[in-house]
């Protein structure tokens, strides 16, 4: 089973005791992490500047980033005993729907979304105003309510930046997916004495979407549903063995590159040699920045025997010893 201490760390992430989480993490921290590259300028000025890209989930190539799942009428019971919903009423009707003490006894009632819709209903019914059956009907009946849940889903998947790496170093997939089939690179680095270590976590994977209706009922527990959401993945992604480097957007408000350790090595795919000419140049540069920043290179290889990958030695630069390795004029 894959990392089974993951268990216990879900449990301690899924019940607001981060630091048990953290603690945990710390103790199963990898040695050293990876991040699958195209051979590009945005990797070279990555490698050059000691920094690495983070994004939001909206740009993610997975359709169920982050995503969240939340029970409708229970979100919509929280949405009605916020003030901004009934400001937002009024703005979209052009007039008030309700008094002040029908608004009181809607949202103390032990049901507010039921009993919103009653008072809705029976003012429909009982009203000559055609403006009011409009109003109601095309607008607060219809519209406005599930317009706050999916701009409340996605304004959470917005509120936080990462950047993706994986514990190996020699999957095939994803040196097909994420390193230009082969022919791009792999940046290792190392975390353990950097004080974004405690900003480093794993994936979860798992079968269900996060659902975040008890953390929203929850204002102490509201700033974790965003972190949260972006700790899950379904288990096909499994095989990545993902690691992210995450902020809240009380951190990071935006995308951006931010300055990480030195990469401690760099591994060149088993295709560089079918890089096209832009390919070959841009290769040439990450090569003399490993050179000029004393990065150790060492090139990926396929086993003869087995569907798997293998490791050259250190490659050594000084001397230009390099068996299969293209250095392009």
């Amino acid at each position: 089973m894959i990392n089974d201490w993951l268990s216990e760390y879900k449990n301690f992430m899924f019940s607001g005791k981060i630091e048990n989480a953290r603690r945990l993490t710390l103790q199963h921290f990898p040695q050293k992490l990876y991040k699958y590259r195209q051979v590009n300028d945005y990797t070279i000025e990555n490698i050059s500047t000691n920094t690495v890209w983070l994004s939001s989930p909206l740009s993610m190539n997975d359709p169920y980033e982050s995503s969240i799942y939340t029970d409708f009428e229970r979100t919509c019971d929280y949405f009605i005993s916020q003030d901004w919903f009934w400001e937002h009423l009024k703005k979209e009707t052009d007039f008030e729907l309700f008094t002040e003490i029908e608004k009181k006894e809607i949202r103390e009632h032990k049901n507010p979304y039921e009993y919103y819709w009653e008072c809705l209903r029976e003012k429909f019914e009982n009203s000559q105003s055609l403006e009011l059956k409009i109003g109601v009907s095309d607008i607060a009946l219809r519209e406005n309510l599930n317009f706050h849940v999916e701009e409340f889903i996605q304004r959470l998947k917005n509120n936080v930046r990462f950047c993706s790496f994986s514990e190996k170093n020699d999957s095939l997939l994803m040196w097909s997916h994420y390193a230009d089939q082969h022919k791009g690179i792999i940046i290792e680095y190392d975390f353990n004495p950097s004080k974004l270590k405690s900003y480093v976590v794993p994936i979860i994977y798992n079968d269900k979407v996060f659902d975040c209706t008890t953390y929203l009922m929850e204002k102490s527990l509201q700033p974790l549903i965003s972190i949260l959401s972006s700790l899950q993945k379904t288990k096909d992604w499994t095989y990545e063995y993902e690691w992210r480097l995450l902020f809240p957007n009380n951190i990071i408000k935006c995308d951006q590159n931010i300055p990480v350790p030195k990469p401690s090595a760099i591994y060149l795919g088993s295709c560089v040699c079918n890089l096209d000419l832009a390919g070959k140049q841009n290769l040439n540069k990450v090569l003399e920045l490993a050179k000029s920043k004393n990065i150790p290179i060492f090139q990926m290889q396929l086993n003869r025997n087995s569907f798997k990958m293998d490791v050259t030695s250190n490659i050594n630069l000084e001397e230009r010893v390099m068996p299969k390795l293209p250095l392009f004029k």
